[in-house]
């Protein structure tokens, strides 16, 4: 539990995150639309050569999608 959570607290601060979600691909901090789609995208785009799934586009749920903030 704790070696754990140092494990994280450490990455975060090695890596500049300061909040929550922060997505890291392939060592890069990006921030795509918070959105399937966006998700999708931002993933797909790290591919030399991507999946068919980045070919589809899934469900628009981005109603469903918390925006932050408290």
């Amino acid at each position: 539990g704790k070696t754990l959570l140092s494990g994280n607290v450490d990455y975060a601060s090695q890596n500049n995150v300061g909040q929550s979600p922060t997505y890291i691909l392939n060592g890069i901090k990006v921030q795509p639309t918070r959105t399937q789609e966006g998700i999708k995208s931002i993933i797909c785009s790290a591919f030399n050569d991507a999946p068919e799934i980045c070919g589809e586009t899934l469900d628009d749920n981005s109603k469903d999608v918390p925006t932050g903030g408290c």
